[in-house]
């Protein structure tokens, strides 16, 4: 999310997000939010999301509640959840619930500006264990414009947290996905369900049409093909091609995944 008017020029950003299904995507609350009246209720805002060339209009259809004050820590989850208003193509990550394990490898992506430019951060952190809810993860140094974005498990070929907020020196917060789960907020838990349930006809989808496209062996109707894939769309296929898959995405994610984000 950018204040300037060109998403891609030298305005303040103001964090990244990420598409876990179609038409939805995931950032920070904090992100979101209108910091025009402390503690302000960000949801129904009117936001534009901005990927490549591709401009397209979304809202804000949950956010958890913000700080109190300006100065104080945005509590978590820190999470909100956009709807596009418009239809509009884009691929969309996988998402993953393994619990990580201290020392895990995790990767990091986002946005920041670098001498003038937007540009995609990436980095390889490591997960150090919990904080409260949060996620601890170090290795390198989250850059400003990087909140919001997808922690990636690279074991698991899939996102398995939001990048939450930087700390004195190297590393900072992740927020995992089950928050959204878990929150006590009835919205936010049937908002859960919905994102899981698009996100896993998305990828049942793409993996249907690819075993259709093998030939003859790998062939036969959509209803043949989905009986042979059907079942979590998480253990499709080898776990080598999932993560050549992830980071083929991943790579993309500038223009396809990871939207930056403006106010509307």
């Amino acid at each position: 999310m950018s204040d300037g008017d060109d998403p891609d020029g030298p305005g303040r950003l103001l964090g990244s997000g990420f598409f876990v299904a179609p038409g939805l995507a995931i950032t920070c609350s904090h992100v979101v939010s209108n910091r025009q009246d402390d503690g302000a209720d960000s949801a129904r805002t009117r936001v534009q999301l901005a990927f490549g060339d591709v401009r397209a209009d979304g809202v804000v259809e949950w956010a958890s509640p913000g700080a109190t004050s300006r100065s104080a820590q945005w509590p978590l989850p820190d999470l909100a959840v956009i709807r596009l208003t418009e239809p509009v193509e884009h691929a969309c990550v996988r998402l993953s619930e393994r619990p990580l394990e201290p020392g895990d490898t995790a990767w990091g992506y986002g946005f920041t500006f670098e001498q003038s430019e937007l540009q995609l951060w990436t980095g390889t952190l490591a997960y150090q264990g919990g904080l409260g809810d949060a996620l601890r993860v170090g290795g390198d140094t989250l850059p400003a414009g990087a909140t919001g974005g997808p922690l990636v498990d690279p074991a698991a070929a899939g996102v398995c947290g939001v990048l939450k907020s930087r700390m004195n020196g190297e590393g900072g917060l992740a927020v995992p996905l089950t928050a959204l789960r878990d929150s006590e907020d009835a919205q936010a838990a049937s908002l859960f369900r919905e994102l899981w349930e698009r996100h896993d006809a998305y990828h049942l989808n793409r993996s249907v049409r690819s075993v259709q496209g093998t030939g003859p062996a790998g062939g036969g109707t959509a209803g043949e093909v989905r009986k042979r894939v059907r079942g979590p769309v998480r253990s499709l296929g080898s776990a080598a091609i999932a993560r050549a898959r992830l980071i083929c995405w991943a790579m993309r994610a500038r223009w396809r995944c990871s939207p930056c984000l403006r106010p509307r």
